[in-house]
């Protein structure tokens, strides 16, 4: 297609390609939803390649040199404007607040592929000794306001960044809800993204896609000609990441990931359990960059590098490569759930019920945050020690067996000397025993043989009896009334301060 007008203002520097709206036919899906949303068509579309932003930037440029101004319009003369719609449409919303009156604006609007546009955008920062950003090309095809007067007025978008900020909803084509997925086809190795959008759709699409939770593994490059995503779909093979279908993350405007467009047509985009699994994906993709650290080991043994090694070992296997990475995925997620919806219902209910207790000490002038609490759940003390559950610094679990262990974040560097030392000594007594030494002799770590009960770990700075799977270790016979106050007095140093 050919625009109707190219419209390079002199004074502003804004550049806008008019185009006939009648050139754009909406698809079903696309228009129900435009009448669920109550936008209205425009009469007047055009795509913007200099907004007023670019604008500005251009002026300035400009203003010390303005012959400058015929070299860019005889650019803008001298490049091919044709341009082709997709099928790629969003719903765009945004916020207004000018002169005190607050305004909604919703827009709907099509991705548009202009092919000279790069080129064109490359010739005119090197023109003006600019950088110049390639927008992301698009045309609005309806709007609406909460202001009658700018009822048709659209959105600005001339950056990724400000499209990205803007938070796009993607409309995409319903699924056939009678069609049972067999397959799922993959470009030919596979990449973290890819793994972690299988991981999504085998995980939550089975309401959506039939059939995904067991379906293998096809690889292609291309689609194969004569088919289309559509009849592949009606044969039940799923397309991610291949064919510039709806969930090829190539092939959209703005940049995004595989996963991403999988958890967003699923609805679980907002998922906080998913959360770190899309921004590795998206890191990964993006940068390259899924082992951030510089040294070599840990790059050889990131998740990243691992799939490099499998994929080399198993080139005609890439399957092999999906199913070995699947079952970490899985143990991530589920232990991301667990601090995301189980742990935090957990700490709140043993509050609730007097079964945890917080209190905060002073030691060597740091006040430090601590929380005993009941519960045989092996993951909470990684969760209260992390900034979701609270950021304490010393966590004590008491296990349903009578085992206490006691844990802290390595961060604060917490002493527990003087608390091994009073640990022990209670120990005895509540067994009628006694122990004799002097305190220093008492706080070395390890275990000492009158009081086997309790290892001191400096490796981890935590006092154990007997771990998260005691076995073989007695449970404390210190009465569990008194273990809050027994925490509070070793750690805050009340009767004897190490002193060094």
């Amino acid at each position: 297609m050919q625009p109707e007008r190219i419209v390079f203002d002199r004074d502003t520097y804004t550049l806008l390609l008019h185009v006939n709206p009648e050139s754009f036919s909406l698809p079903k899906y696309v228009e129900s939803r435009v009448q669920e949303e109550g936008l209205q068509m425009k009469e007047e579309c055009h795509i913007t390649i200099f907004g007023f932003g670019t604008a500005r930037n251009i002026s300035q440029a400009l203003s010390s040199d303005r012959e400058k101004i015929g070299e860019l319009a005889g650019l803008i003369e001298n490049t091919d404007w044709s341009f082709e719609p997709t099928q790629e449409f969003y719903i765009v919303k945004k916020p207004y607040k000018i002169n005190g009156v607050v305004e909604e604006r919703e827009t709907l609007i099509v991705m548009i592929r202009l092919p000279k546009l790069a080129e064109f955008i490359g010739q005119a920062s090197r023109l003006l000794n600019i950088p110049l950003e390639v927008p992301p090309v698009h045309v609005t095809l309806c709007a609406k306001s909460t202001l009658e007067e700018n009822m048709l007025a659209g959105i600005g978008i001339s950056s990724q960044e400000e499209f990205k900020r803007l938070s796009p909803e993607s409309i995409i084509s319903p699924r056939d809800a009678n069609v049972t997925y067999q397959a799922i086809a993959l470009p030919t190795r596979p990449q973290p993204d890819t793994i972690v959008a299988i991981f999504i759709l085998k995980q939550f699409g089975e309401e959506k896609f039939p059939g995904i939770q067991n379906a293998e593994y096809v690889f292609l490059p291309r689609i194969p000609e004569g088919e289309t995503e559509e009849s592949l779909t009606s044969q039940g093979i799923l397309l991610v990441d291949v064919g510039g279908g709806a969930l090829d993350h190539h092939s959209k405007a703005l940049q995004t990931t595989a996963s991403n467009l999988i958890a967003e047509y699923l609805g679980i985009k907002n998922n906080p359990a998913l959360s770190k699994l899309l921004q590795y994906a998206e890191r990964d993709d993006f940068y390259g960059k899924g082992t951030i650290s510089v040294d070599s080991l840990d790059r050889a043994f990131g998740l990243s590098g691992l799939i490099g090694s499998l994929n080399k070992k198993y080139i005609k296997e890439p399957a092999q490569v999906v199913d070995t990475i699947l079952p970490l995925l899985s143990a991530f997620y589920e232990e991301e759930a667990r601090r995301a919806f189980e742990m935090p219902q957990e700490f709140k209910e043993k509050l609730a019920r007097g079964k945890a207790q917080i209190f905060s000490i002073r030691q060597k002038g740091k006040i430090l945050q601590c929380v005993l609490i009941d519960t045989d759940n092996a993951s909470m003390a990684g969760f209260l020690r992390s900034k979701g559950g609270g950021g304490f610094d010393v966590v004590a679990l008491r296990l349903s067996s009578g085992h206490v262990n006691i844990l802290t974040k390595p961060a604060q560097k917490v002493d527990l000397r003087s608390l091994a030392v009073l640990i022990r000594i209670q120990e005895t007594e509540a067994q009628g025993k006694s122990l004799e030494g002097d305190p220093q002799a008492l706080a070395i770590p390890g275990t000492i043989k009158e009081v086997p009960e309790w290892y001191y770990d400096t490796a981890t700075n935590s006092l154990l009896n007997g771990g998260p799977n005691p076995q073989n270790v007695k449970p404390t016979s210190i009465d569990s009334m008194e273990m809050a106050k027994i925490l509070e007095v070793g750690l805050s140093e009340q009767l004897w301060a190490p002193s060094r």
